[in-house]
């Protein structure tokens, strides 16, 4: 039999189903340790960062960033969770799958730079006149080509084997982290070096999983085939999940370009200091999320009740978790601004305490997002985001110029509840999940998570 039609050794199978979600659980150790490394690294160099570059170039190299992954963001034209679908139900087609999705996205990523280019020299005319932030926003747009290569961290989780991603992943963390520091403490370079440190990242990760891939299951990228047609099958079960990130996308960076515009760019670094932090914590549900998404999938084959039964102790956990980390990181805000940061950044402590909080609707966001592939109601993903994405906007406008960078985070909590919770009630299709959720977040479902995990149960099995 041929290498690549079947992998060689027992830990490269396909999970047996029977398993259930007891062995794709087992893989979110691997994303939670790789998380949490990952995140503490990355937020205490965060600070270092801020600190150095000072309010206003750290606030324009967040502004850059913000600005780039508006357009970027439909590179990966929202085939992710069609393609884990696809690689579970169909694993026969894998070289195709895989071949397929990384070609449409490459190619989407070149027409995402161009476009970044253009939009970006028609603002710098109008608006900007600042040949820095110009810069900056193209060369934070640049990362977006070689992630291309993410369609095998997709792989490995349908697989159930997520420590390869995080090999990836941590890679990345460490060589970005020493040189970061190198930027910092020898060279005390300026903010542009910052930003190629992102190009830098992405190309380290891409020469570990594709080693991994090409070592450990002794194949090769270039074994991958490429069939237009099928990437256009994809694309259009794809299409609301993309336009759905897109809105994400413009209302989760809305916030710092705004405050840009109607403000300065020393606003967004404050805001920026305090968003970090803020979304350091939403790892927890995004990890346990994107892990569990090939179990959720195979349950709902299984049966419907067990399906029921396992989101909604998915849900519950992830509110549970959410909750605790928001009362955690308000008692602690005081002397995180105090002892971490520059005094010129003690206002953005109001914006953490208040930004927090939107952590529990991610999670509920996440949960809501898998519950939809599951049932193929990807149609409504895009629905429920336009309405956070106008709810966002319509908010910002009105509480930045009144409130400052605590009105954005304001909007920001608001924008969340609705798009990843309340909306869910308006249809009947998405009804269930509202009751679902609305279960989780008044504590109905709190005893059964804690209970499950004092007595090492909670294996989703």
């Amino acid at each position: 039999m041929k290498v690549q039609d079947s992998l060689q050794s027992e830990k490269v199978q396909d999970p047996p189903q029977s398993e259930g979600f007891r062995k794709y659980f087992s893989s979110v150790s691997w994303l939670l340790v790789e998380r949490v490394f990952s995140m503490g690294v990355a937020f205490v160099i965060s600070i270092y960062t801020a600190n150095q570059l000072g309010a206003e170039n750290f606030g324009k190299f967040n502004f850059a960033r913000s600005f780039a992954t508006i357009i970027t963001v439909f590179a990966p034209l929202g085939m992710g969770a069609v393609m884990m679908r696809n690689l579970i139900n169909y694993p026969e087609k894998k070289n195709l799958t895989l071949g397929t999705v990384f070609a449409t996205r490459a190619t989407a990523s070149l027409i995402c730079i161009i476009v970044v280019g253009l939009v970006s020299i028609v603002f710098n005319a109008l608006m900007w006149h600042d040949d820095l932030k110009f810069l900056l926003v193209m060369i934070a747009a640049i990362p977006v080509i070689f992630e291309s290569f993410n369609v095998l961290a997709d792989f490995y989780n349908s697989r159930a084997l997520a420590k390869y991603h995080v090999y990836g992943e941590l890679s990345k963390t460490i060589v970005s982290a020493g040189v970061k520091l190198l930027l910092l403490f020898v060279f005390k370079a300026d903010v542009v070096w910052f930003a190629v440190v992102l190009v830098l990242d992405a190309i380290i990760y891409d020469i570990v999983v594709v080693s991994i891939y090409r070592f450990v299951f002794k194949e090769s990228p270039l074994q991958w085939k490429v069939d237009w047609s099928y990437s256009w099958e994809m694309i259009k079960q794809s299409l609301p999940l993309v336009l759905s990130g897109f809105v994400i996308t413009v209302y989760m960076r809305l916030d710092q370009i705004m405050i840009g515009e109607l403000l300065n760019d020393k606003e967004v670094g404050r805001f920026a200091a305090a968003l970090r932090f803020s979304e350091a914590t939403f790892f927890v549900p995004t990890v346990i999320s994107n892990a569990l998404l090939p179990a959720i999938i195979a349950s709902k084959k299984e049966s419907e009740e067990r399906f029921t039964i396992q989101t909604q102790k998915l849900c519950d956990f992830l509110t549970l978790t959410g909750l605790a980390i928001a009362v955690g990181v308000n008692i602690c805000s005081y002397w995180i601004f105090k002892y971490l940061y520059e005094p010129e950044y003690a206002d953005a402590q109001n914006v953490l305490i208040i930004h927090v909080w939107s952590g529990v609707m991610v999670g509920m966001g996440m949960l809501a997002n898998a519950w939809l592939i599951a049932n193929n109601l990807q149609k409504y993903s895009l629905n429920r985001t336009i309405w956070g994405a106008i709810v966002n906007a319509g908010l910002n406008a009105v509480l930045i110029p009144k409130f400052g960078i605590e009105g954005a985070a304001i909007a920001t909590l608001f924008s969340q509840a609705v798009a990843s919770y309340l909306s869910n009630a308006i249809t009947a299709d998405t009804r269930p999940l509202f009751w679902m959720q609305t279960r989780s977040l008044i504590g109905l479902g709190f005893l059964s998570p804690i209970k499950d995990v004092l007595s090492g149960k909670f294996s989703l099995k």
